[in-house]
C-alpha cells in the first residue's frame, strides 16, 4: 500500500519527467506490484509443493515482461504482462485463502488477517482484471481512461479497507509472527 502511494505521487510523475512517457511508471508498478504481493504469499504459504509453483509462474511472469517490454511500444500500457499478474495473483490468493480453510481451529475464519488480506486482493484483482485486459488498445481514449480510472479507484478503496480490517485484527486474532515477514 505504501509503494503505491510512492509510485503515484514521486516515481511516475518523475519518470513521466524523464522520459516524457506516462507509461513506464505502470511498467515498474505492474512488475513490482507482482514481486511484493507474490513474496507475502509466498511467505505466508505452508504448501512446499505450492511454494514451487509459485516460483515457476513467477519465472514465467518475468519472462513474459521481458517479452513484452521488447515487443511492445513504450508508450503502449502493459496490458499481456498486469493481465498475466492479475491471473497469477488470483490464483494464488485462491490457493491461499484454500490453505487457510483447511487449517481453520476454533475460530471463524474472518477473525484471521490473512483472510482479509486475501479477500482484498482476490476481489481488487478480479474487479480491475479486464479494464487492464483492455487498456492497451483504449488507454489514449478519454472515455476509457476516465472508466479506467474510477473503476480501478473503486477497487483500490474496497482493497485498502479490507486490508485495513485485516490490520485492524492482526495482533489480536492471528497470532503471526513478525520474524516470518522479514524481507
Amino acid at each position: 500500500l505504501l509503494y503505491t502511494q510512492v509510485s503515484n505521487f514521486i516515481i511516475n510523475p518523475t519518470l513521466s519527467k524523464l522520459t516524457g512517457n506516462d507509461i513506464w511508471g505502470f511498467r515498474q508498478f505492474t512488475i513490482l506490484e507482482y514481486s511484493l504481493l507474490t513474496l507475502f504469499i509466498y511467505k505466508i504459504t505452508k504448501s512446499i509443493k505450492f511454494r514451487k509453483i509459485i516460483i515457476g509462474l513467477s519465472m514465467s511472469f518475468y519472462g513474459i515482461c521481458v517479452y513484452d517490454g521488447l515487443k511492445s511500444k513504450s508508450s503502449s500500457f502493459d496490458s499481456i504482462p498486469s493481465g498475466y499478474s492479475a491471473m497469477l495473483l488470483i490464483i494464488f490468493s485462491i490457493f491461499s485463502f484454500y490453505e487457510l480453510v483447511r487449517s481453520i481451529d476454533e475460530t471463524f475464519i474472518y477473525e484471521k488477517s490473512k483472510f482479509w488480506f486475501t479477500t482484498a486482493y482476490i476481489m481488487y484483482f478480479a474487479g480491475t482484471f479486464f479494464i487492464f485486459i483492455s487498456a492497451q488498445s483504449n488507454f489514449k481514449n478519454p472515455e476509457y481512461f476516465s472508466f479506467f480510472q474510477s473503476l480501478n479507484d473503486f477497487f483500490t478503496i474496497v482493497r485498502n479497507v479490507l486490508i485495513s480490517i485485516g490490520f485492524l485484527i492482526y495482533p489480536l486474532k492471528d497470532g503471526f509472527n513478525h520474524s516470518d515477514y522479514k524481507i
